[in-house]
């Protein structure tokens, strides 16, 4: 049987580990898939790349606090969670479906804060420093590499989230 307390603190850290996700993956989905695309394409051919660069430093300044602050409740969280959850085997232990899937998840959690914090402090600095000068092969180069990144981000979000339903599944079916 499981107590009041130990099911209370659970709740309330499932609660804050699915808003920090929410909030970081959520605002990182809506920048690749809304904000860049509608800024460049409505933008960046009226204000031209100088305003472009400053744009997007403004909204790389604007994002970088709260996910970092996201990632770092995300993970607190994640493992307190983790060693109150009754499938937990010991650190480093990886003897059954649940935490083995939850080893593929930290390891791609770990590549997805590698790509957020690449994408915060090295390409969209880049950019803000290249748009000003206006195009250059630099500049497109750039742009093409926030695209790729942006796009293997995404598809790292899609494994987590598809391996978190099977997470679910396996611990409903205990």
């Amino acid at each position: 049987m499981v107590s009041t307390s130990s099911l209370v603190v659970l709740s309330i850290m499932n609660w804050l580990h699915m808003v920090a996700l929410l909030v970081w993956l959520g605002g990182m989905i809506a920048t690749v898939v809304f904000v860049v695309p509608v800024a460049e394409s409505a933008l960046g051919r009226t204000l031209g790349p100088a305003v472009m660069g400053r744009f997007m430093g403004s909204l790389a300044q604007r994002t970088r606090i709260p996910a970092y602050v996201c990632m770092g409740i995300f993970i607190i969280t994640g493992v307190i969670m983790w060693i109150l959850n009754k499938s937990y085997l010991g650190l480093f232990n990886y003897g059954s479906a649940w935490t083995n899937v939850l080893l593929i998840k930290q390891i791609l959690f770990v590549v997805l804060i590698v790509l957020a914090i690449y994408m915060m402090e090295v390409i969209i600095p880049r950019i803000e420093d290249l748009a000003p000068k206006g195009p250059s092969a630099e500049l497109s180069k750039t742009e093409k590499l926030q695209i790729i990144v942006g796009a293997v981000t995404m598809l790292v979000v899609a494994l987590i989230l598809a391996l978190s339903a099977w997470d679910g599944a396996i611990s409903a079916l205990k």
